[in-house]
């Protein structure tokens, strides 16, 4: 009787078993990682954040505006606090990846014949920034369309070895209108755009060693003097001034006719010989420029499998400084990001001190001049402490202390990501629920990076087609406005979204 009970039950064996491993998958245990991740964001301490805070949008850094003491000041706390948590700089004279900025404003220009002195944005434009010079040369050389080509060469006839040489805008066609470089009726690059044909006319006066260069297009004068009035108006902040030694200077009629000509194709050379013009022509250049020392300040926890490769976190630390007696704090415009990388790397560094060292190295990159047209961003790309092509992802965290009192889910968290990695927002979803859980929003990358003057730094590697994701809190009305200080975090949510954005930077550096 057993054994027939037996044989009448035992089809229903297969049954059971399947439901028992359908339960244990169920009940899945979850992945080691993702259990230390939140293990260690659970060590984070609201305190900490705040402090940095409060010290970062305090009134004695005056707003940190690139390039000024306070700027120098916060650079040195954030580097102060690194030192003190044990946390490595990248170099090895310290955290610094410092550079120049060279501020240029309008210079000074004195251009003249012996018949007139001419104005600056009236008569005459210029663009390229100089050393201050002044020369002077009793003639003219006249290049025509100044194109040195194999199709056509201007220069081939002429020395103009320290010469000021006059070139006017277009190309040589023949009777029926046919381009000389093409064959067609089409321009070459030598005509097509007016801005980039001046360049390369620009270039071809200096590789034959000219001095100077006058510079006749009547047709599209207007238009490049709209484009130096925009740029005139303010200074302009560059890490990468190049100077070199070609004084040029885009020309109106006012000059040409008092070279003597009014028509430059009266005067066009025949047999190609040298056209000089006897007229005297001074050029007096007075730069006026200042020269400020910034820097990045980056600090790592080196990976243990992959140090060669590296999560890049990211947050500015500079803000917009003051404006007479108003200063603006920048608390959560980035003192919020800059606060969070450093708590985070705390944290790494208290797993790494455990043994639990990531698989490849995160490196924490505080960028200054992001109100400057992102100047430390863009100095990084060109000098990066380790390869671009071996940074996996750029973590980018900009202004995550705002929580808005009128939504109806206050404890949101804007996400935008270009990562390449279709499974990335799922663990991002899970995690969340096993830890901060917090209401995740996703904005598409053509509306969140609308324009680089309010974007944050990452917009510059998303340029370099680096795979990033980045973190905010939404729209921040206190924006670059003084009112944005640190009464405005709610510190619970900012402490939550930076557990959050810790939890990814673990996945992304143990993949």
């Amino acid at each position: 009787m057993k054994i027939k009970t037996m044989r009448k039950y035992w089809p229903l064996w297969p049954v059971g078993l399947l439901l028992l491993l359908s339960v244990s998958v169920f009940f899945k245990k979850p992945d080691d990682g993702d259990i230390l991740a939140l293990k260690y964001a659970n060590e984070l301490r609201a305190a900490d954040l705040e402090d940095i805070v409060k010290v970062l949008a305090a009134d004695s850094l005056e707003g940190r505006l690139v390039g000024t003491p306070g700027e120098r000041k916060a650079a040195d706390f954030i580097a102060s606090r690194y030192a003190h948590y044990y946390i490595e700089p990248f170099y090895d004279d310290g955290y610094f990846q410092s550079f120049d900025i060279v501020q240029t404003n309008v210079p000074d220009i004195y251009l003249a014949t012996d018949r007139n002195v001419y104005e600056l944005g009236v008569d005459f434009l210029t663009f390229f920034p100089h050393d201050s010079i002044d020369f002077m040369r009793d003639h003219i050389i006249y290049v025509g369309y100044g194109i040195e080509d194999p199709r056509w060469n201007d220069y081939a006839y002429h020395d103009v070895k320290g010469q000021i040489v006059l070139v006017k805008a277009g190309e040589p066609r023949d009777q029926y209108g046919v381009s000389m470089m093409t064959g067609l009726p089409r321009p070459s690059e030598w005509a097509a755009d007016p801005i980039h044909s001046y360049i390369l006319k620009r270039e071809a006066a200096k590789r034959n060693g000219a001095i100077g260069m006058l510079y006749y297009d009547p047709k599209h004068f207007s238009q490049f003097k709209a484009i130096y009035d925009r740029i005139s108006k303010s200074s302009t902040n560059t890490t990468d001034i190049q100077v070199d030694s070609l004084y040029d200077f885009i020309i109106g009629n006012k000059i040409l006719d008092d070279i003597g000509y009014d028509n430059l194709d009266d005067v066009y050379y025949t047999g190609r010989r040298d056209r000089k013009w006897t007229v005297p022509f001074t050029i007096t250049y007075n730069a006026r420029e200042k020269i400020l020392s910034s820097q990045n300040v980056i600090a790592w926890i080196r990976g243990k499998e992959r140090p060669g490769e590296c999560v890049l976190v990211l947050a500015n630390y500079d803000g917009m400084g003051k404006f007479d007696t108003i200063y603006f704090p920048g608390a959560n415009n980035n003192a919020t990001g800059t606060a969070a990388l450093i708590e985070m790397a705390r944290l790494f560094q208290i797993a790494d001190a455990d043994g639990y060292t990531p698989k490849r190295s995160i490196l924490f990159v505080h960028t200054s001049g992001r109100e400057k047209n992102h100047l430390g961003a863009k100095y990084y790309i060109k000098h990066p402490p380790i390869p671009l092509f071996k940074t996996k992802a750029v973590v980018d965290v900009d202004m995550i202390g705002y929580v808005d009192t009128l939504s109806t889910d206050p404890n949101n968290i804007y996400v935008t990501q270009e990562l390449g990695r279709k499974k990335f927002m799922d663990y991002l979803k899970a995690a969340n629920k096993a830890g901060p859980q917090l209401k995740i929003k996703t904005i598409k990358p053509i509306s969140r990076f609308v324009s680089p003057e309010t974007s944050s730094d990452v917009i510059v590697f998303r340029k370099k087609k680096l795979p990033y994701i980045s973190f905010v809190n939404g729209t921040y009305p206190y924006f670059r406005t003084p009112e944005d200080t640190p009464d405005k975090i709610t510190w619970d949510v900012y402490t939550e979204r930076t557990k959050f954005i810790f939890m990814s930077i673990w996945k992304l550096a143990n993949e």
